[in-house]
């Protein structure tokens, strides 16, 4: 059994799904493979059992199992390298019967690399995308992908689903460079159509309850948002081992960081006393400390941090029996100091229209589409935008602006 550690763990993965510069085919198993299966893996090549929807390819790989161990693999030899501090989605058509919980290593190392999201479309093709990040200060050779084809921990229901006569299918392997997020503001939750568009949330496990879009219940302080997200654990999970279990948020692209985007701000509300460390990248050195001495609305902020990406958000939360605790309002930027004003994220809230300066430009957080002027400090008309329902970041070069009857600084 796998060793889960730390009270509170937030950790950062680095890369999702989304929009891609280049896009590489690494296996597509149509000529043969020399692979090499581990601990009780069965791994070969076959006809494809559904020519349809996203593989119409001839040939696949079909994988089963042949033991009880977790950590079943296959090793698939590929040929690509990561230049060091960056990062790249390994994608994989993958066909189940039911929910399988899969992972990759890569080369001989050991961390298991989850998908974004998990495998729902059962019986059909769907693409899981992997992240790899390289942080090292040099380039990493990858010469081969581990899949590990059914551990059993985190599907939902629990379990493993393989056997020597059930078997998943796996397919063209490809190689992706995303692009990024570089705005200061990562993620709120008051429109559902462009929340969806920018994350996928699940659970890591089915004894919590989620909800995404749950309505704000305290938001005359520092949170004047009108949703946020909820999770919440019906029974009192220390005592059944599943207290390291939480939220799960990917983003479709990564976040970017660099020296003046190296704070990460997270909104976070709890109903009950307690406290723990909120770890937010994984070499141990960044994290979050979260003391809920009360229960309203606090900006939680990380050390500095010195990954260059985020991508996924796993929070550990230990929870009572009926312990709510809520999320809004995610925020990268250079500042140590955690938001104190009214609108809960750093800019000025007026008539549904949050406003601030950034680099490079303006960022405007909306409750419906409408247009606005901007002005320079002497009341002249610079430009109209025209922003929708959700996040909206303007080009425009560093000066002072108004626009809402608010003053911005653009760098």
């Amino acid at each position: 059994m796998k060793k889960l550690i730390n009270l509170f763990f937030l950790s950062c993965l680095l890369v999702p799904f989304g929009s891609y510069a280049t896009e590489t085919t690494l296996v597509d198993f149509e000529s043969a493979v020399t692979l090499t299966t581990n601990y009780g893996s069965t791994a070969s090549i076959v006809a494809n059992p559904l020519k349809a929807g996203l593989d119409t390819t001839d040939n696949c790989l079909q994988v089963g199992r042949t033991s009880s161990n977790w950590y079943e693999m296959t090793d698939i030899p590929v040929s690509f390298t990561i230049p060091a501090g960056e990062t790249r989605d390994i994608h994989i058509l993958v066909k189940y019967a039911a929910q399988p919980d899969v992972a990759i290593r890569v080369n001989t190392s050991n961390p298991d690399i989850r998908p974004i999201a998990r495998y729902t479309d059962f019986g059909n093709w769907q693409d899981l995308v992997f992240v790899i990040t390289n942080t090292d200060a040099t380039d990493l050779a990858v010469t081969q992908l581990r899949y590990e084809a059914d551990m059993g921990f985190e599907n939902v229901p629990s379990g493993q689903i393989l056997s020597s006569t059930t078997f998943g299918y796996i397919d063209e392997i490809k190689l992706e460079v995303p692009e990024m997020i570089t705005t200061n503001s990562i993620l709120n939750f008051e429109d559902k159509a462009d929340t969806e568009s920018k994350v996928a949330i699940t659970t890591q496990s089915d004894t919590y309850t989620l909800d995404n879009f749950c309505d704000n219940p305290e938001n005359g302080t520092i949170n004047k948002s009108n949703k946020c997200l909820l999770f919440e654990s019906p029974v009192l999970l220390t005592n059944t081992g599943n207290w390291w279990h939480g939220p799960k948020i990917a983003f479709k692209k990564p976040i970017k960081l660099d020296t003046d985007r190296k704070y990460l701000h997270i909104m976070m509300k709890k109903d009950a006393v307690d406290g723990g460390t909120v770890w937010v990248a994984d070499d141990n050195t960044n994290y979050i400390s979260v003391v809920f001495a009360g229960t309203d609305w606090v900006d939680y902020v990380s050390s500095p941090i010195t990954a260059t990406t985020i991508n996924v958000l796993n929070f550990k939360m230990n929870s009572g029996a009926n312990v709510k605790c809520y999320i809004d309002n995610i925020w990268v930027d250079n500042d140590p100091n955690p938001r104190t004003v009214d609108s809960g994220v750093k800019g000025i809230s007026t008539n549904g229209l949050k406003v601030f300066g950034t680099n490079g430009g303006i960022e405007v957080i909306s409750d419906r589409n409408v247009n606005i002027p901007v002005f320079d400090v002497l009341g002249r008309l610079v430009k109209n935008i025209s922003v929708r329902n959700g996040d909206n970041f303007v080009n425009i070069q560093s000066g002072l602006y108004i626009l809402n009857g608010s003053k911005v600084v653009v760098k």
